[in-house]
C-alpha cells in the first residue's frame, strides 16, 4: 500500500463540495506524507489517544493505511508493557474501539483491510492481561470480541 498522496486527503467523496472539517484537516496535518515508519514514530512519541483520534477523522485511503500503522503500533507496544503504564492499555481499547465504531458507521472504509486487522483484534482481545487493561476500566474485550465479529460477519 502506498502513502496516501494529497488527492486521497482532500478528494474524498470525489466531486463533493464539502466544508474543510477541522479534524480531518488537523489528522491530515499531522499525518500526511508520512512513511509507515515515520507514522509509526509518531505513535511511540506522541499520545495514543490523540493518534488514534486522528486516524478516526481520516478519509477512507488515508484512514487504512494508517490504520495498519495502528495496528503495528498495537502489536509492538505490549511488549513494553511497564515501561509505559498508560499507553498499552490505552492503545488496545483505543484500537479495538475504532475496529468496532468504522464497522458500525463507515463498513466500507474498514472492510478491505479487515482481513489484515482481525488477528490483531483477536491478539489484542485475547491478551487483555498483556496489556494491563482493566476490564474494570476497559471493559471486557473478549466481549468486543464478539460484537466485532459479529459486525464483519465472522
Amino acid at each position: 500500500m502506498n502513502i496516501p498522496n494529497e488527492e486521497d486527503w482532500l478528494n474524498w467523496p470525489a466531486g463533493a463540495d464539502r466544508p474543510l472539517d477541522l479534524d480531518e484537516d488537523y489528522a491530515r496535518r499531522r499525518f500526511a506524507g508520512k512513511s509507515f515508519e515515520e507514522a509509526l514514530e509518531l505513535f511511540e512519541t506522541t499520545n495514543v489517544l490523540s493518534c488514534c483520534e486522528d486516524v478516526s477523522y481520516m478519509p477512507p485511503v488515508p484512514f487504512r493505511y494508517y490504520m495498519l500503522v495502528f495496528k503495528a503500533y498495537v502489536l509492538a507496544v505490549v511488549e513494553k508493557v511497564g515501561s509505559d503504564k498508560w499507553s498499552s492499555p490505552d492503545a488496545a481499547s483505543c484500537f479495538l474501539n475504532l475496529v468496532e465504531r468504522k464497522l458500525k458507521t463507515e463498513f466500507d472504509w474498514i472492510a478491505p483491510i479487515m482481513k489484515d486487522l482481525l488477528p490483531a483484534v483477536e491478539f489484542v482481545a485475547t491478551n487483555q492481561e498483556k496489556y494491563e487493561a482493566d476490564s474494570d476500566i476497559y471493559g471486557d474485550f473478549r466481549e468486543q470480541l464478539t460484537r466485532i465479529k459479529s459486525l464483519w460477519g465472522a
